[in-house]
């Protein structure tokens, strides 16, 4: 008969050898100066939101992509301006626009872009 070796079924606690250091992340929501403006009363109509966006870019010169963040009563709640492309264009991608929607709890978001 064969003797079977039970030590690798020990109850003591494994020794660590060797430690490695793991990053530890934080993710924040920096609120930046805006601008003020009479805002209407809900943003649930498309002339609402035309305005408040011409409000926001008025003078661009270069493609704009952003997002206008609002509360469950279409009330906005902010804004951000995602992505400054080129006169032509502007690369965007998804995680840029969802993550600041996600930090500031938005309940709805308008996504919006300019032709200069």
């Amino acid at each position: 008969m064969t003797r079977l070796d039970h030590s690798i079924y020990s109850a003591t606690a494994p020794v660590l050898t060797q430690c490695e250091e793991v990053s530890r992340f934080r993710v924040s929501l920096v609120r930046e100066p805006g601008f003020a403006y009479p805002q209407p009363a809900d943003l649930s109509n498309p002339a609402s939101i035309a305005a408040s966006v011409w409000e926001i870019l008025h003078d661009a010169d270069r493609e704009h992509f952003g997002a206008i963040y609002l509360d469950p009563r279409n009330k906005m709640i902010g804004y951000q301006i995602a992505y400054i492309g080129t006169l032509t264009r502007a690369a965007v991608e998804p995680r840029g626009v969802f993550s600041a929607a996600l930090l500031c709890n938005a309940a709805k978001l308008v996504l919006f872009h300019c032709h200069p």
